[in-house]
């Protein structure tokens, strides 16, 4: 009996995460495989390109696979969008307000920037902030991490500043 003994595709290069709405490319060799993912739902990858797309955080199994069957495959990690959090969406006038933000947009460290929509600004990670009149202002928080340089997403809430309470 004669048996044929395939090669393996070479390793999968690139990159090993990408952001939500951001893509990279992966690579490998020979030519002319086929790229799949077993994820869908998390990460999309054209079938002759190699390009990756991030759709949903979590981990995802891409795969390039030769027409002799042979397979290699590697994970890919999504990385979240970051989530800015007010202590309270309401607060009062005069009074002194914190801004929280959770993120896991590649690996630390991260950069902030957040605009509270009265003209002040901050590059800390959970600034304080005291308005000067009551209004609705619009917060605006742009976070970018170490693993997703190209993504620098911006994420803006409405927050309510009352005059004070009169007990």
């Amino acid at each position: 009996s004669v048996f044929t003994v395939n090669p393996l595709p070479a390793a999968i290069t690139g990159a090993g995460s990408v952001c939500v709405n951001s893509m990279i490319t992966l690579g490998s060799a020979p030519a002319g495989g086929v790229w799949s993912s077993g994820a869908v739902g998390i990460v999309g990858v054209g079938s002759a390109s190699g390009l990756v797309s991030g759709i949903a955080a979590g981990t995802a199994d891409v795969s390039y696979t030769l027409s002799t069957g042979c397979t290699t495959t590697a994970t890919i990690t999504v990385n979240p969008l970051p989530t800015p959090v007010c202590s309270s969406m309401l607060n009062y006038l005069g009074a002194n307000t914190q801004f929280d933000v959770t993120s896991n947009v590649g690996t630390q460290p991260f950069t902030y920037a957040w605009n509270f929509g009265d003209g002040g600004q901050s590059l800390q990670t959970n600034p304080w902030h005291t308005y000067a009149a009551a209004g609705t202002y619009s917060v605006q928080l742009i976070v970018s991490g170490n693993n997703c340089p190209q993504l620098h997403d911006t994420v803006t809430k409405s927050l309510i500043i009352a005059f004070p309470r009169r007990d």
